[in-house]
């Protein structure tokens, strides 16, 4: 990729700096919590009215604002803009309201053109509600530039993308980060660890970051432009090939059906998800919600989110995961504990933070209306864990006032295999789960002890080592035996070389990067099974990283004709 530099400090801008370039999914979100916000503004009016008298004269005002703010017209009209026309929010609410108050303001009728000042002030709460949601203001300057940082977060990794980078190059960093990690879902170019880049680059040169070959080039000549220009277009005529027949389901060349779903980082924008050839949401990430705000969400807020999310896809599973927190991702505001890969992680942290946990078990089973929620229980590492959990959401359940329920579906319930405890307490956990999802990134650095935002660990980390190949056989083989659906999640399932690995292992469920989905669903197309498991048993045999590595580099150069490289990239992520 060629695009121009710019620094973006020692950290990217704050929360405050970077709008969003939103879908309409996202921008009708904005409005719900908007209009939200201002029912609850009307409420706050009427309980600072200082006598009843005054508290009389406002209700009957109050109840006419909150009826126009809930009218089924107006409220269709709104979507109708913000899905068809694009708008946003802002802009749909100006309209729609401005349009009304001036009809009613062109009324014969006095009472009635009196009335358009309440239809104004309604517009005026719901703008009020808007702004003070998303104070953030747009940087135009960051847009189509590559992005020069010393050490970005996963949030700085959010803002980047709302601001639609072209990529990003930091001084520090690790390939196995999960800022790493959060980059390559939101499909931005990225390299961690360029020493000295800060001081070797200024704004405005032209640069080539080329992440398959891990090169940047400052100021290119003009054949090396032309050059990394041509092998872009080459690559984006393969994907749009691939992307053709993306939406087919996938078998090997022996009829096994091997599933293929998306990753999510973020709000899920269903039409491009779909297109990618996901057959669902194998794994949501629900941190985002807290590394974009600055109070936890509300609970309404996440009911509308995740009941949106799993609408727009419906039938197909959308799995959730409730808030992992810790290592290097961080707490939700106000709640500040020990960094670390272990400690106070996952669902440790939100058995510690009930109220995160009851509210976000809340809203899951709230914006179930579908049946197709699935809830995933991160850094499981005790049976008790899950037990807790299921029993907290059968409470809220049982809660819910039955004419409710009516409505509603209990979500299923699974755990991340991602503990050497939980590895090996794969039996309890099938007996006590409708599924499992295994995180190929923590379960390779807990197994092999290394800290996966140390840059050094790169070297020695990788999903490859015999030792993560034997356990994932090791879980893959329970399938059978309990019926149990178990999907791999994480770097390893988006890397094209080990695919027919996985599939030889007995994986037949991956959850992998949308982008990578079309490569994949492929791969599947040209692999026989019996030849997957001769592979398999070879591979299983082998007692070094290297050795695994260099084998199925090789076989996936001579086996599968790709012109994109993206293939030809040894997996680091772990």
């Amino acid at each position: 990729m060629v695009a121009r530099l710019i620094k973006g400090g020692q950290t990217a801008p704050s929360s405050s700096a970077i709008a969003a370039a939103l879908t309409p999914d996202q921008e009708w979100f904005r409005f719900l919590n908007a209009q939200f916000g201002a029912l609850e503004k009307i409420g706050e009016v009427l309980s600072d009215a200082s006598d009843d008298h005054q508290k009389s004269a406002l209700n009957s005002v109050m109840e006419g604002y909150e009826l126009l703010l809930t009218d089924e017209i107006i409220v269709e009209h709104i979507k109708k803009l913000v899905f068809e026309e694009h708008l946003d929010s802002s802009s749909a609410i100006e309209k729609v309201f401005s349009d009304a108050a001036n009809k009613i303001a062109a009324s014969v009728d006095d009472y009635l053109r009196e009335k358009s000042m309440d239809v104004v002030a309604c517009k005026e709460f719901l703008v009020g509600a808007l702004a003070s949601s998303n104070p953030q203001q747009k940087f135009e300057h960051l847009k189509d530039r590559i992005v020069v940082v010393d050490s970005p977060t996963p949030q700085d990794i959010i803002l980047f993308h709302q601001a639609r980078v072209s990529g990003i190059i930091a001084e520090q960093g690790a390939e196995l980060s999960h800022a790493a990690i959060l980059a390559r879902s939101l499909n931005i170019p990225t390299m961690f660890a360029v020493n000295g880049i800060l001081n070797r680059c200024h704004d405005g040169q032209i640069a080539i970051l080329d992440t398959a070959e891990a090169v940047v080039v400052i100021n290119p000549s003009r054949s090396e432009v032309r050059k990394t220009e041509a092998r872009r277009a080459v690559d984006l005529m393969m994907s749009q090939k691939l992307k053709a027949k993306a939406g087919s389901i996938a078998r090997t060349l022996d009829g096994e059906r091997i599933s293929v779903s998306a990753n999510s980082d973020g709000p899920v924008e269903s039409k491009e998800l779909l297109a990618s050839g996901a057959e669902g949401v194998g794994l949501l990430r629900t941190e985002f919600l807290h590394l974009t705000s600055t109070s936890t969400p509300t609970l309404h807020e996440s009911e509308v989110f995740f009941r949106l999310t799993a609408s727009a896809l419906a039938p197909k599973w959308v799995t959730i995961r409730l808030l992992d927190a810790g290592g290097d991702k961080p707490y939700p505001q106000g709640h500040e504990h020990p960094a670390g890969p272990y400690g106070l992680r996952g669902i440790r942290f939100l058995l510690a933070e009930k109220s995160i946990l009851e509210m976000q078990l809340h809203s899951l089973i709230r914006a179930n209306i579908k049946s197709n929620i699935r809830i995933l229980i991160p850094f499981v590492t005790d049976i008790e864990e899950i037990r807790i959990v299921k029993r907290k959401a059968q409470q809220i359940w049982n809660e819910i006032p039955v004419e409710e329920r009516a409505g509603l579906h209990f979500p299923q319930i699974g755990a991340m295999v991602e503990t050497p405890s939980a590895l090996m307490m794969l039996d309890h956990l099938c007996s006590e789960c409708d599924f499992l999802s295994i995180g190929s990134n923590d379960l390779t650095q807990h197994l092999l002890c290394l800290e996966r935002s140390d840059p050094n660990a790169a070297v020695q980390s990788s999903s490859f080592h015999p030792a993560v190949l034997r356990a994932l056989k090791s879980i893959f083989d329970q399938q059978t035996k309990f019926e149990m659906s178990i999907s791999l999640c994480g770097e390893l399932a988006s890397d094209p070389v080990a695919t027919e690995l996985l599939a030889g292992l007995g994986c037949r469920h991956l959850s992998a990067r949308s982008t990578s989905i079309p490569l994949l669903k492929d791969i599947i197309r040209n692999i026989n099974i019996g030849e997957a498991e001769q592979l398999a048993a070879l591979v299983l045999r082998m007692t070094s990283t290297e050795e695994v590595r260099q084998l199925l580099g090789e076989r996936y150069r001579g086996k599968f004709d790709y012109e994109t490289g993206a293939g030809t990239r040894h997996n680091q992520a772990g």
